[in-house]
């Protein structure tokens, strides 16, 4: 299966930019409101993920650089990005940090 990717590419319309984040993992439920983009390495493309995952129904769970780390490479970080729904909506991301000082990836990695 063939998996849609961005139409526009680019960083136009962005509201976050591509990044990685220094978290182990990333437990995010996949909204009806357009907008996640994870970048796949096997493609080289943008994959918008709402129209991969059902809406309302499934998470996206993916690797920040802690377990890039604590694998030694083996789980690669999940670059990803947030574009502007081209409707207007607004979409909402809730951020619970647990701090664990075992489990972060060294500052700067």
């Amino acid at each position: 299966k063939t998996l849609p990717t961005s139409v526009t590419g680019g960083e136009a319309n962005i509201n976050v930019k591509s990044h990685v984040d220094a978290s182990l993992l990333v437990l995010e439920p996949v909204p009806s409101v357009p907008g996640l983009e994870v970048f796949d390495l096997a493609s080289s493309s943008w994959v918008q993920v709402e129209t991969v995952c059902e809406p309302g129904r499934e998470w996206v769970i993916f690797g920040g650089r802690g377990l890039t780390h604590h694998t030694g490479g083996l789980v690669p970080s999940c670059k990803h990005r947030v574009r502007a729904d081209i409707a207007g909506r607004r979409r909402l991301c809730f951020i619970y940090e647990q701090k664990n000082e075992d489990l972060a990836a060294p500052p700067g990695l």
